[in-house]
């Protein structure tokens, strides 16, 4: 199966999962594994392009809890809060489980424009 996930802010950024991200987690943090994750980012402030940016800590690739929305790495390189349409609660701190392109000059508000961010909105689509 696989999941895309796409978050509309002043950026589009694409995450791809191998894995079905909404599943209930009864309150526990649970990480999966896959090789296939990855992060694309259409437009960034740095004006570097549109890059694809692997998973490199295949263990962590995407983590869910039953508080907070999609998250991938395990050090959070891409974190939506739980309520995150009516707070800034969400995060990016990208370079933890996925690569970070050659001339990525801040790992944190390159993927969003800002560290802390509300997605204007986010859309799920499974193809199975």
């Amino acid at each position: 199966m696989f999941v895309f996930i796409f978050i509309f802010i002043s950026f589009i950024i694409l995450l791809y999962l191998l894995i079905f991200f909404f599943l209930e987690s009864s309150g526990v943090l649970v990480c999966t594994s896959t090789t296939s994750a990855f992060i694309f980012s259409l437009y960034n402030k740095e004006s570097l392009g549109a890059f694809k940016s692997l998973v490199t800590s295949p263990m962590t690739a995407i983590c869910r809890y039953s508080d907070f929305g999609p998250t991938c790495g395990g050090g959070h390189d891409v974190y939506i809060a739980n309520n995150a349409n009516s707070n800034q609660n969400s995060y990016t701190h990208f370079d933890n489980s996925y690569s970070v392109p050659s001339g990525v000059q801040d790992h944190y508000t390159i993927l969003a424009g800002t560290n802390r961010f509300t997605p204007d909105d986010w859309e799920v689509f499974y193809l199975a």
